[in-house]
């Protein structure tokens, strides 16, 4: 999807259901795409804690 069309849709979210459930394979693939997020000077400072 072309960045101006992402831009474009984006939504801010109004309501949050903390108690929600979130499988534990769709956690692992957000987990996943964050670490493939740029960092400054490569560095890839990431640390991540799942509590549940």
């Amino acid at each position: 999807m072309p960045l101006n069309d992402l831009l474009q849709n984006r939504r801010s979210t109004r309501r949050f259901y903390p108690d929600a459930p979130i499988a534990r394979a769709e956690l692992n693939a957000l987990i996943s795409q964050a670490n493939r997020a740029p960092s400054s000077n490569n560095a890839q400072p990431w640390r991540i804690m799942v509590l549940t």
